[in-house]
C-alpha cells in the first residue's frame, strides 16, 4: 500500500541505498549533458537525506541541489559533511 504522496512507507529495518561511487559519480557527470546534472546528483542525494529527514526528503533534496555542484559532490564522499551536529 502506498504512503502519503504516492510514496511507499519506509522501512526502519531496510538498509539504506548507497548512492554512486563518488568517482563514477563524478565521471558520469563530465559525460552527461547540464540538463542531467541535477537529476543525477538528485538521484544520489535523495536516498542520503531520505534516511535523515524522510517526511521532507524530496523538498531538502531540492533544496540542497540549488547548491553549487561542487560543494553537492563533497556532501556524497564526506560523510563528516553529512553528520547533523
Amino acid at each position: 500500500m502506498a504512503g502519503v504522496g504516492g510514496m511507499l512507507p519506509r522501512d526502519a529495518a531496510a538498509p539504506i541505498p548507497q548512492p554512486m561511487p563518488i568517482i563514477a559519480l563524478a565521471s558520469a557527470l563530465a559525460n552527461a549533458s547540464p540538463d542531467q546534472h541535477r537529476t543525477m546528483l538528485g538521484e544520489n542525494l535523495y536516498p542520503l537525506v531520505d534516511h535523515l529527514e524522510h517526511e521532507h526528503a524530496a523538498k531538502v533534496t531540492g533544496i540542497l541541489l540549488v547548491m553549487d555542484q561542487t560543494e553537492v559532490l563533497h556532501l556524497l564522499e564526506s560523510p563528516d559533511a553529512r553528520a547533523c551536529g
